[in-house]
């Protein structure tokens, strides 16, 4: 039983470190440094490209530049930010 609860632990790992190496990025932009950003982004259009429009990368970029000027960092604030240009 034990064996078998290893397994599946092991099998979930590997799902979440996948779904990590595909997301993680967007709550660690801050540590990023533009390169290494924009690759992330990119690999995520690449991931998703039915999904995610390239101008995805150059607006991720654009929003860590924004966050990085603006002192409010709350959850509220922030998600107020994506808002403006969408409504």
């Amino acid at each position: 039983m034990v064996d078998c609860l290893i397994v599946e632990l092991r099998k979930r790992l590997n799902a979440y470190s996948g779904l990590h190496k595909l997301f993680g990025f967007m709550t660690e932009f801050e540590s990023l440094t533009l390169d290494d950003l924009q690759k992330c982004a990119t690999h995520l259009v690449e991931s998703y490209p039915d999904d995610i429009e390239a101008s995805f990368v150059d607006e991720f970029v654009q929003f860590k530049a924004i966050l990085e000027a603006d002192q409010d960092r709350t959850i509220t604030h922030m998600n107020g930010l994506l808002k403006l240009d969408g409504d």
